[in-house]
């Protein structure tokens, strides 16, 4: 170093690394690298598999971590997206996708630096939280009933709340009507989401019906996750029962009993002399009802009588549902009477 004392300049030609004072010695620190000055997520709430975009201030090599463990640390374990766009960038769907089957809200973090090393502390400046449903909604109970006439109820239960919904009701195949979400009325019903409507009905015939979209709030959707468990399917037949035909022969004490459709009794099973009424108009001859040969779901019946068929008896004595007695397998009952109120007995001659 030297001084010009006649220029009033000092010329300085050298550094000084170090400062001795009070016997210490000081090392130079140098500034202060970089750090995140903004960062925010876009989204609060995605699907496991689903990417999310993130703003940053940042002027040099960052990370968005997802801390999977909670701990505040890096971790191998936590998820992270190298930022190459200064200032934006999306987290990749394909590192989310690891988080399928978890439902959590998870730290996310954006640090400013070359490489990421484990147990590396994760700044907490400008933290923010994601919510991360990775698990499906489940489809359970699907069912189609017909409580009267050609009505249908419609119901299923859901594990999760539904934010979109598609069921499809089908007749022989064919769409006889679409509901969605907002057709549906909700209740809560053991933890689970009931769902349910009411289809008014014209037609007789076989019916099916399909979930065939239900999505929670992220898009999970449970139609695309099951195979099975979303349909269910009835037969609406309201035709009564008749007789169709009554076939006799004078001398004879057995009677045949043919009827429109198959038929069962009160209880399920095959008809009993109690399910039928014999009635003897012409005064002589048979007059009641002893045994009935019929198998359940049958639609043919063999009755014996008390006594044989007279002549006077074609024609005038009768046989008839007893009310309530006689049903088809879909509990459509008998009709008593026809024009004259009974079926007459006739002759195979």
């Amino acid at each position: 170093m030297s001084v010009n004392i006649s220029n009033n300049r000092i010329i300085i030609f050298g550094v000084l690394f170090v400062i001795v004072l009070s016997g210490c010695v000081i090392p130079f620190v140098a500034a202060s690298s970089h750090s995140v000055t903004y960062f925010s997520v876009t989204e609060d709430k995605i699907g496991a598999g689903d990417s999310f975009d993130y703003l940053l201030d940042n002027d040099q090599t960052a990370y968005v971590v997802i801390d999977v463990d909670g701990d505040g640390n890096y971790s191998d374990g936590d998820l992270k997206d190298e930022v190459t766009n200064f200032g934006e960038g999306t987290f990749p769907s394909s590192k989310t996708e690891f988080l399928d089957g978890k439902n959590d809200t998870y730290d996310v973090y954006a640090i400013e630096t070359n490489s990421l090393s484990e147990n590396d502390s994760l700044p907490t400046e400008f933290k923010q939280s994601l919510i991360v449903d990775g698990t499906t909604p489940f489809i359970t109970n699907p069912n189609l009933t017909n409580p009267v006439d050609q009505d249908l109820n419609i119901s299923f239960n859901s594990s999760e709340q539904l934010e979109s919904a598609t069921v499809e009701l089908t007749r022989s195949s064919t769409t006889v009507e679409t509901y969605t979400k907002s057709d549906l009325d909700t209740q809560t019903v053991d933890g689970s989401y009931q769902y349910n409507t009411t289809y008014t009905g014209s037609s007789d015939g076989d019916y099916t019906v399909e979930i065939t979209k239900a999505e929670d709030a992220v898009g999970n959707d449970a139609a695309g996750n099951q195979t099975e468990g979303l349909s269910d399917s009835v037969t609406v037949e309201t035709t009564p029962v008749e007789i169709t035909s009554v076939e006799a022969e004078v001398g004879s004490n057995t009677v045949k009993v043919t009827f429109n459709e198959s038929v069962v009794n009160s209880t399920d099973e095959g008809l009993s002399p109690e399910d039928l009424s014999y009635t003897n108009e012409s005064g002589d001859g048979a007059g009641t009802i002893t045994a009935i040969d019929h198998t359940a779901e049958s639609d043919t019946a063999t009755v014996t009588l008390d006594a044989a068929v007279s002549r006077t008896g074609l024609g005038n004595d009768t046989i008839a549902p007893v009310d309530g007695r006689v049903t088809d397998r879909f509990d459509n009952p008998a009709l008593r009477s026809q024009a004259t109120g009974y079926y007459q007995t006739g002759s195979t001659h």
